[in-house]
């Protein structure tokens, strides 16, 4: 089964809600985040009930949790549409994630268990590997998506951890030309996951604030000059490299 990117499960978001509900939350959610609905789709209520084979009632529950969670926008006279962002929203947007992603990773650094930790590696490892076995680059994306999960639940903060997955599931839906970046893009890509690693291990929660949000920077930068149309969109941007070193204590006074 293909990893998802909903957060539905496992007590996070839309977990809590009536099993139907949920249900229907994270199937159309996915059907969003992989390209099913394009941005500006009209969803239909009707279609959605017949699909789910139940009433209109969970529907319309369903349609107005992913509209609070950014995936939907709801308009009196066109109804529910999958939401449609202009280009500057988008650059907006990676401000925001970006913003976010640091935070969690700065948190991280500081609560995180000794386990979890192990965890985080290991979820970066698969990336790893996901680049020299050719998974495809949507996959790739996916398990990104896991290592930042682990984060999430690393950081020690239920409301940071679910406003950076809805910020994250709606940058997805805007940065998906970020995967046809060349092989060199992610390979440094790889490497800063790698250094975040390290510097979350090290508790160097600034090192890691920074790192993570290089991390968003490079696809950013990636994505607005492909939706710009700049020159040179394939190139892969520098980032600020923080220094990563163990914590020694401070010389007495």
């Amino acid at each position: 089964m293909a990893r998802r990117l909903t957060g539905t499960q496992g007590g996070e978001g839309q977990g809590r809600v009536p099993t139907l509900v949920a249900q229907i939350v994270e199937e159309l959610s996915q059907d969003i985040l992989e390209g099913r609905f394009a941005p500006g789709q009209r969803i239909r209520e009707q279609d959605l009930a017949d699909r789910f084979q139940t009433s209109r009632a969970p529907v319309r529950e369903a349609i107005r949790l992913l509209e609070i969670d950014g995936l939907i926008e709801t308009q009196h006279w066109r109804g529910a549409s999958v939401v449609e962002l202009s280009v500057d929203e988008i650059d907006d947007l990676f401000e925001m994630l970006s913003a976010l992603f640091g935070l969690v990773a700065k948190l991280a650094a500081r609560h995180g268990s000794r386990s979890d930790m192990r965890l985080f590696e290991a979820a970066v490892d698969r990336m790893r590997r996901a680049r020299s076995e050719n998974v495809s680059p949507v996959e790739r994306v996916k398990i990104a998506f896991d290592a930042a999960g682990v984060l999430r639940r690393m950081c020690g903060s239920t409301r940071v951890s679910e406003m950076l997955l809805r910020t994250s599931r709606i940058a997805f839906l805007n940065h998906k030309v970020a995967l046809s970046a060349d092989e060199a893009w992610q390979q440094e890509a790889l490497t800063d996951w790698r250094r975040l690693g390290v510097a979350i291990s090290d508790r160097d929660d600034e090192g890691a604030e920074t790192i993570a949000r290089g991390i968003v920077r490079r696809t950013q930068t990636f994505t607005m000059s492909k939706l710009r149309g700049e020159e040179g969109a394939g190139a892969s941007p520098a980032l600020p490299r923080a220094r990563l070193r163990r914590r020694t204590p401070e010389p007495a006074a």
